[in-house]
């Protein structure tokens, strides 16, 4: 089988940050996590976990209330929720057939304790596999946000200062596009998205011979 899933960077917004893309629903969720690290456009440098909460959950009072979760292969048991008794599984023990089973199913990925980037991804639809190994992104928009930003409400404040250069120093504004890898303000664009560069590194990402050994 394969699954096609939505992910979306909650409480993203002008343009909410989503990709949609499709891998095999018998892949790891350690698989999983690399996948999302590469169609969102993070640089795998935090610690990551899934849960079964939603973004609604997150907005309400069962924020801090889920019945399970999966950790990263790296974590001990010292590193473990103490402060929730739910249920834990290891990222590579557990395949996306294990705890998807039907369209419309959700889960959370939080991406940097420290930042809590949340993204909900929810299945969309389930077909047989007609290539049963590689991982595609079919959409998106919106570009990825910065590590160590402080967040989304981080991200939202850099924003705010290159919609409005005239309210901001320009000397810090040419500083924080250096910081974002840009040769000038004028070149920062939060709708940007290339499919064809994620796909891209997703073949690369398939082919890594150090990467395959650990998933």
């Amino acid at each position: 089988m394969r699954y096609t899933f939505k992910v979306k960077l909650v409480d993203s917004k002008d343009p909410v940050i989503w990709r949609r893309f499709t891998v095999p629903a018998t892949y790891t969720f350690t698989q999983l996590h690399y996948v999302l690290q590469v169609v969102m456009g993070w640089t795998n440098s935090h610690l990551w976990k899934f849960d079964n909460r939603t973004e609604e959950d997150l907005h309400s009072n069962r924020r801090y209330c889920y019945d399970y979760y999966i950790m990263q292969p790296e974590l001990n048991d010292e590193d473990l929720d103490k402060q929730n008794e739910a249920e834990y599984f290891r990222a590579p023990q557990v395949r996306l057939c294990d705890l998807f089973h039907k369209v419309g199913d959700k889960m959370m990925y939080n991406y940097d304790f420290g930042d809590d980037w949340f993204h909900e991804l929810t299945l969309e639809k389930v077909e047989d596999d007609v290539n049963p190994r590689k991982a595609f992104c079919l959409a998106g928009e919106g570009m990825c946000p910065a590590e160590d930003c402080m967040g989304i409400h981080g991200w939202e404040d850099i924003k705010k200062r290159f919609k409005f250069p005239k309210s901001y120093d320009q000397e810090e504004l040419d500083e924080l596009a250096t910081w974002l890898g840009l040769e000038s303000p004028k070149q920062f664009k939060p709708e940007r998205f290339v499919k064809k560069d994620v796909n891209e590194m997703l073949t690369e990402l398939y082919y890594d011979p150090w990467l395959l050994e650990r998933l």
